[in-house]
C-alpha cells in the first residue's frame, strides 16, 4: 500500500514531466523583446520610428502595431507595419502619426506568430503639434457671439474658490450635529 505522500508525489510526475518539455522545446527558447523608442509618456508627431531589440533569431518576422489606450488597456491594433530585421537581431519600424487620430496608444511588437510580444503604453499622438507650439502663452477665452444665454461657468464664479467653501460646509455640520448631541442630552436629563 502506497502512503499518502507517496501517492501525492506521484501525481505530481506528469505535471513535472510536462513543465520540462514545454521548457525545453526549441518553439519555446528563451529570447527577449525589448522597445526601446518611443519609451512611454513620450508625445510623438509626424513620421516616427520604433526601435528595439529581439534577442536570439535574427531571421524571425516582428510586426509592430498601434492600439488604443482606454484606463490603461490597450485596445485592437488600428495599424500595423512589418519591422526591418538587422543581423544583430534590431528592429525598427517607421509609423506615420496621421493615419490615426490623435490620442494615447500603446506601441505593440510581436514576434513571429505572436509567440513573444510586448508593449509600451502612455504614447501620445498629436499630429497637431506644430499648431499647439504656436498656441503657448496666455490665451483669451472665447464665446460664441449668438449665444446670449448665461454661461455655466458665469453662473458658477462665486462659488469658484472651492478651497474655502470645503471647510465652511465641513464646520457648519460639525456645528450642527453637536448642538443636536446637547440638546439631546439636555432632554435626556429632563426626562429622568
Amino acid at each position: 500500500m502506497l502512503s499518502h505522500r507517496l501517492r501525492a508525489l506521484a501525481a505530481l510526475v506528469p505535471v513535472l514531466a510536462l513543465g520540462g518539455l514545454l521548457v525545453a522545446s526549441p518553439s519555446l527558447a528563451a529570447q527577449s523583446l525589448r522597445i526601446t523608442s518611443p519609451v512611454s509618456g513620450t508625445t510623438v508627431a509626424g513620421v516616427f520610428d520604433v526601435t528595439g531589440t529581439a534577442d536570439g533569431d535574427a531571421t524571425a518576422e516582428i510586426a509592430v502595431a498601434l492600439a488604443p489606450q482606454t484606463f490603461g488597456d490597450c485596445g485592437a491594433a488600428v495599424l500595423e507595419r512589418d519591422a526591418v530585421v538587422d543581423a544583430s537581431g534590431g528592429f525598427a519600424a517607421s509609423i506615420p502619426s496621421a493615419a490615426v487620430a490623435d490620442g494615447v496608444y500603446c506601441v505593440i511588437v510581436t514576434l513571429g506568430d505572436g509567440r513573444l510580444s510586448t508593449a509600451v503604453g502612455d504614447v501620445t499622438v498629436r499630429n497637431a503639434s506644430d499648431l499647439d507650439e504656436s498656441l503657448e502663452g496666455p490665451q483669451l477665452p472665447t464665446e460664441s457671439l449668438d449665444d446670449e444665454t448665461v454661461s455655466t461657468d458665469a453662473a458658477l464664479a462665486p462659488i469658484a474658490d472651492a478651497q474655502l467653501l470645503a471647510p465652511l460646509v465641513v464646520g457648519a455640520a460639525a456645528t450642527l450635529a453637536l448642538i443636536v448631541l446637547v440638546l439631546a442630552l439636555l432632554q435626556r436629563r429632563r426626562s429622568e
